[in-house]
């Protein structure tokens, strides 16, 4: 009914309705944070570097001004020297990987040529 009739208009009907379990709205928040994959972490920066604590304040100033100085100093502490190793170690398993899947995909491009097909046919 319009708004200037005098008459009531007819409200919804009411429906009876019980509320068997009320779920909490979870946010993206409160979800859990999952643990690190295991693996290596990070190496803690050393607090002293003996090879720069021998040298003079003139060799530290020409050092810091020759930077490929500075990284063949760097390049020559065991800890880096490590490090590099590992990290030649995991960039050869990722290529492993790489190399299986590519393996993989003309096997693939075959199954999935093969799927089409099939399904077409129905």
């Amino acid at each position: 009914m319009p708004w200037w009739s005098s008459s009531p208009a007819p409200g919804p009907k009411s429906v009876q309705a019980e509320v068997v379990a009320v779920i909490p709205k979870s946010s993206p928040a409160e979800a859990p944070v999952p643990p690190p994959p295991p693996g290596p972490v990070v190496p803690a920066v050393p607090e002293r570097f003996g090879a720069v604590e021998r040298l003079s304040v003139t060799e530290l100033q020409q050092l810091q001004a020759n930077v490929s100085a500075m990284d063949d100093l760097i390049l020559e502490e065991s800890k880096v020297k490590d490090l590099l190793q590992q990290l030649k170690a995991v960039r050869q398993d990722g290529r492993s990987v790489a190399d299986a899947i590519m393996d993989r995909e003309p096997k693939l491009q075959e199954a999935a040529a093969d799927y089409e097909g099939k399904r077409e046919a129905l």
